[in-house]
């Protein structure tokens, strides 16, 4: 009961108020808050991901991400310093596998949501996989 009471907690959060949930468990070291944020997050982002697919891409390119849910997460995460944004970043290979699906449903061929993804894909692999360079 406990697990669902924190999940209906992070629900009814705005999503700033979930990043912000989520970053707090990662800095605190709450491994089961922290699960059940990352999942509510990633809920959000891949939601607006089919969504923005849905209206084919139109609201990453004309907004150039600004004002997107994805952005703000990617903003927040680059933002942190320490076990805070390390815990962050590892959402990278669920947010690249939620992108390679909406293409893969053939939503659309080439999408803007790759570029957006970059800054955080580029941190990932520097600081969580060791890659330099990359």
């Amino acid at each position: 009961i406990a697990g669902d009471l924190i999940t209906f907690d992070l629900l009814r959060k705005s999503f700033t108020d979930k990043i912000a949930a989520f970053a707090a468990a990662v800095s605190g070291g709450n491994q089961a808050r922290m699960r059940k944020a990352s999942t509510v997050v990633l809920y959000d982002l891949m939601k607006e991901m089919r969504d923005n697919a849905a209206v084919n891409g139109d609201n990453f390119k004309k907004n150039k991400a600004a004002g997107t849910k994805l952005m703000a997460f990617i903003n927040t995460a680059l933002s942190k310093t320490g076990q805070e944004r390390r815990g962050m970043l590892q959402l990278y290979p669920s947010l690249e596998n939620a992108r390679t699906q909406v293409e893969a449903d053939g939503w659309f061929k080439s999408t803007p949501i790759k570029d957006v993804l970059k800054p955080l894909k580029n941190a990932y692999n520097q600081e969580v996989l060791g890659r330099k360079g990359a």
